[in-house]
């Protein structure tokens, strides 16, 4: 959250184009990751967010703590404009 503030500090968050996340092993982080795609948003309403939901992998199974799937089906990746 304060890298996100030092960033809209600087007046550059209309700059962005996009905003990419990757593994998010906590809700609270995922809520930072939320807030920065509505400020980036909201200062180019055309950038996009790119959401790649990062939770296991083939042959290893999953690797985040539970409830972490259903947090990213349920809240993150229905705000993602492009989910990898």
């Amino acid at each position: 959250a304060e890298v996100i503030a030092g960033i809209a500090d600087r007046g550059v968050l209309g700059s962005a184009d996009a905003v990419l996340s990757g593994y998010q092993g906590d809700p609270a982080m995922g809520a930072v990751i939320l807030d920065a795609v509505d400020r980036v948003k909201a200062a180019n309403p055309n950038a996009v967010y790119c959401c790649d939901p990062v939770m296991g992998d083939a042959g290893r199974g999953m690797f985040v703590r539970p409830g972490i799937p259903e947090y990213m089906r349920d809240v993150v990746v229905p705000r993602a404009d492009i989910i990898t």
